[in-house]
């Protein structure tokens, strides 16, 4: 169960293309668009900020870089 959203990215053409979010186990989940076809996975907090291509921290978006800090 999703208990908020922690990120939402997008491709080069302002698509929503990814989307990062805390889950109720204490896990995240993170659901991003490859090609043509969406994957979704749950990890950690390093394995899923590890999953979040490096683009998406161009101007260190304050959620990506608040959950970054969490323990």
């Amino acid at each position: 169960e999703v208990v908020r959203v922690l990120w939402r990215g997008a491709d080069d053409k302002g698509l929503p293309a990814l989307w990062l979010v805390r889950l109720r186990s204490g896990n995240y989940g993170y659901l991003a668009k490859v090609g043509r076809r969406w994957s979704y996975s749950e990890a950690d907090r390093d394995a899923a900020l590890a999953s979040v291509p490096d683009e998406h921290f161009d101007g260190e978006p304050p959620s990506i870089i608040y959950l970054a800090k969490m323990r």
